[in-house]
């Protein structure tokens, strides 16, 4: 691979990289033996099935190691032995055992990543001599159960370093008394989604430095006496979502640190008085339970001494607890009784005065007790009244209101400008109500809350949204005015003082028959989620306004929407972005819909609830190429009708595996496989059945604006010019673009457009060249001699003597004149007229030369510039 092997050519080379869901790596790896200075490997996101045993013993300065998403069925013991490493990375392979003695002798092992494999067994002493190991991840396997001999001390150490140990969504349905009896220094321990039905008391106090602990979604059934006591640093413990019946009342006895603690989701009908006794700080979740009441002195001051946040919702109160909660009113601040059967409240609940965040959503209030909410708790910031039957809005007195939610009522209009004291409203929910339109009642109350930063309008029978009925909402960041089945209009200067609106959202709005999307995007610069309703038929230019680096989802919707021009994502620009074809008629995907996206941009392509039957060989070639980062969503929703147009899309998700988010999409079509997962079928289930083999070809880059179905008959396509194949897949469903040595279509265009950029030089220096040429064909410099001067002037001022007589004593006869070639341009040349005054002799009186005597007749020539430099003179 190179000249004298990897560590000739990069002796000093600390990291490698390598470039993800890459083929060949066997030779790789044989490679990175001679790197001895190597500190960091990857080599995660590849097909990697097993590795050398010998792999790592000439990286002895090796620290970190990313063995991440391949497919690593086993681990050979050795492999890690006596190695330096602190950082092990074997998430998301196929690893169904760790054998004894796996990890061995590593001292400076930090992290250990084994999660979501198939682990089923783990080998007595597989974890031998890492008493450093900080962080152990053993999360979504298979595992059983969790013992002491997973891990041996030959050391002159009696416990290990372990912080934090992940066991949840495993197979556990019991743990030894002794499990944890190494890990003393556990600090955080999960053990959810499991299949426990008791905690052994044992385990909490082995575990005296526990600060966090997780049993959610398991079996319990009851909470005993000291199941979770006597832990003096425990903070949070979640029971979420088990089958608790029974709480003892010294199940939390001295755990005095405990500040959160998660009951919901049981089948929990009455709490002992005393449970509580001790905590000095309490945030206590109830919800979904049984509850109907609470003991009186359950939450008392000498019991607990601040219970701070309360979450009764989805119970069987039929009032408030107001005698339970008296003591706490100074200290309570959050408080939800939503989703219960309370109708009134009563007038002298000073419990409500100092509650900062009220939930009473969804009771059967009375307009008295909607009144009372409204008004006493002067100092409530976060108010959810949504379908408690509100009908009008009164004048509210919460002064520091900053959230109010009455989704879900009965509201038509608001009167008498309620608002006028809530100036610090920042969030406004009138959701699913029967208001008719915004121009007269809400309006009218924009300039009393102009500081308002969340509205949502939608689910409300508006019939328009015009010029004014935003007005005074500068500050507007988040506008949803969605599910509006009535509206027929919307202009586009309603959008125009909502110069600060980061998301809007704006869809599904059957009555409307025309939205001008490009000039709404126009209005709002600073857009950072778009999620709007597009009536046109095609998508090509109506939503490159928006088109900003702070973009972070853009989601088209609309029945109307069939067809994608190639250009309709074209100077897309965000370095990550969630694009949406929600809800659309658009039947397939082009392969060059993101040719115009840089390479750079992660995309991820939700097409939720839209029309595509099946997916081409070309697009899907685009989701494997390297060069894009490109993941798609929402395939399990569409029509996928499974005939012989779909043998690729099943090749495709059976390479990708079973982990794969797609791997299980259903057919929709034909009836007879209707509901049956599409990778369970072979080549041979799906044909055609004289249905014709379809064929796509992409459309041009960049369409006319021209609202049309585009056909596909006679387009050329990129494929066409650069003579991509149509069908990049091998007939056992190979990707061949990714196997073979090939160009791909990028590499193409970059050598197309570095081939061009050299042509275009060459070409100029070319030009350059000859215009020197040329310019030094005519010469521009003094006065030349004889016959040089009459062959490069074209015009020229001679001066010749007349010819002297025929001979003198002791010098030779007369020279002849010689005439210029007839050829020449000198053939013109004018003579001076002869001097007047006469030569005088050629020799003195004494027979010596005189200063001026006469030199034998050479014509002696003067040049002067050709008629045409004059002229341009």
């Amino acid at each position: 691979m190179f000249q004298g092997g990897f560590d000739a050519a990069f002796p000093g080379l600390r990291s490698v990289s390598p470039v993800k869901k890459f083929h060949g790596f066997e030779l790789f790896i044989r490679c990175l033996c001679a790197l001895a200075e190597l500190r960091t490997l990857d080599l995660g996101e590849n097909h990697l099935t097993s590795l050398p045993v010998t792999l790592l013993h000439p990286m002895r300065k090796l620290t970190t190691l990313d063995l991440s998403t391949n497919k690593i069925t086993e681990i050979r013991p050795g492999l890690f032995k006596e190695s330096s490493i602190n950082v092990i990375n074997l998430k998301y392979n196929e690893i169904k055992e760790v054998p004894s003695e796996a990890f061995n002798n590593l001292l400076f092992l930090h992290t250990l990543d084994l999660s979501h494999n198939g682990i089923r067994s783990i080998g007595d002493a597989a974890f031998l001599n890492i008493i450093l190991l900080h962080i152990l991840r053993l999360n979504n396997n298979m595992l059983p159960s969790f013992k002491k001999e997973y891990f041996r001390l030959t050391l002159p150490a009696s416990v290990t370093e372990l912080r934090i140990l992940d066991l949840s969504n495993n197979d556990i349905t019991f743990l030894q008394p002794q499990a944890f009896q190494l890990h003393a220094k556990l600090t955080w321990l999960s053990l959810s989604h499991n299949r426990l039905s008791f905690i052994p008391s044992e385990i909490i106090r082995d575990l005296q430095q526990l600060e966090h602990l997780d049993v959610e979604s398991n079996q319990v059934k009851s909470l005993e006496s000291n199941d979770f006591a006597n832990s003096p640093y425990l903070r949070e413990l979640s029971l979420k979502d088990n089958m608790i019946e029974t709480v003892a009342e010294k199940a939390f006895q001295n755990s005095t640190q405990l500040q959160d603690l998660d009951l919901s989701h049981n089948n929990i009908e009455q709490l002992p008085e005393d449970v509580f006794v001790g905590i000095a700080r309490l945030h206590l979740d109830l919800s979904y339970n049984r509850l109907s009441s609470l003991q009186e002195k359950i939450f008392q001051r000498n019991k607990i001494q601040k219970l701070q946040s309360l979450n009764l919702a989805h119970n069987r109160f039929t009032k408030m607890p107001i005698e339970s909660l008296g003591q706490q009113y100074f200290f309570l601040r959050d408080l939800s009784m939503a989703h219960n059967r309370i109708e009134n409240v009563p007038s002298n609940a000073d419990v409500l005065v100092n509650v900062k965040n009220l939930d009473m959503s969804y009771n059967p209030l009375t307009p008295e007790a909607i009144g009372l909410l409204l008004n006493e708790p002067r100092t409530v910031r976060h108010l959810n009244l949504a379908g408690t039957n509100v009908t009008d809005i009164p004048k509210i007195e919460a002064r520091f209101l900053v959230s109010l939610n009455l989704s879900n009522n009965n509201i038509v209009e608001a009167k008498d400008s309620p608002f006028d004291l809530c100036q610090s409203l920042q969030v406004l929910d009138v959701s699913h109500n029967r208001i008719p339109n915004l121009s007269f009642g809400l309006a009218t109350s924009w300039a009393k809350i102009s500081d308002l930063r969340v509205l949502d309008v939608s689910h409300n029978p508006l019939l328009y949204i015009v010029r004014g009925d935003f007005n005074y909402l500068n500050n507007l960041e988040v506008l949803k005015a969605a599910h509006l089945p009535r509206i027929t209009r919307i202009e586009r200067a309603a959008m125009a003082p909502l110069n600060y609106l980061r998301e809007l959202h704006l869809h599904t709005l059957p009555a409307l028959t025309g939205l001008d999307v490009r000039g709404i995007l126009e209005e709002l610069k600073g857009l950072e989620v778009i999620d709007i309703e597009l009536t046109d038929r095609e998508v090509h230019d109506q939503l490159h306004p928006a088109f900003y680096p702070r973009l972070r989802s853009l989601t088209v919707r609309g029945r109307s929407v069939e067809a994608l021009s190639g250009g309709a994502y074209a100077t897309i620009n965000s370095p990550q972005l969630t694009v949406g074809l929600v809800n659309t008629s658009v039947s397939n995907l082009r392969s060059n819909v993101f040719f115009p996206v840089p390479m750079s941009s992660r995309i991820s392509l939700d097409i939720s609830d839209s029309s595509i039957t099946s997916l081409s060989p070309q697009f899907l070639s685009t989701l494997d190429s390297r060069q894009r980062h490109l993941d798609l969503t929402g395939l399990a929703s569409n029509p996928l009708f499974c005939d012989c147009n779909m043998r690729t899309l099943r090749r495709w998700l059976v390479s990708r595996g079973p982990k794969d988010s797609l791997h299980n999409v259903t057919c929709k079509a034909p009836e007879n496989l209707a509901g049956v997962i599409l990778t369970t079928l072979n080549e041979e289930d799906l044909t055609c059945e004289g249905r014709p083999t379809t064929t796509t070809t992409d459309p041009p880059l960049f369409s006319t604006t021209q609202r049309r179905l585009v056909t596909t008959d006679n387009i050329i396509t990129f494929d066409d010019m650069t003579g991509r194949p149509r069908d990049r897949y091998d007939h056992d469903g190979v990707n061949l673009t990714r196997n073979s040595s090939g160009l791909t279509n990028m590499d193409t265009v970059i050598i197309g457009i570095v081939g061009g950029v050299v042509a275009f030089v060459a070409l100029l220096i070319i030009i350059i060249c000859l215009i020197r040429l040329r310019s030094d064909a005519q010469y521009r410099g003094g006065p030349l001699a004889g016959h040089l001067a009459m062959r490069q002037q074209g015009n020229c001022t001679c001066l010749k003597p007349p010819p002297p007589p025929g001979s003198w004593a002791g010098y030779p006869g007369p020279y002849p004149t010689l005439p210029p070639p007839s050829s020449s341009r000198a053939g013109t040349l004018k003579m001076l007229p002869p001097p007047t005054t006469p030569i005088p002799p050629a020799y003195g009186t004494v027979g010596g030369h005189s200063g001026r005597s006469y030199y034998p007749n050479t014509p002696y020539y003067m040049g002067y510039p050709p008629d045409s430099e004059h002229d341009l003179r």
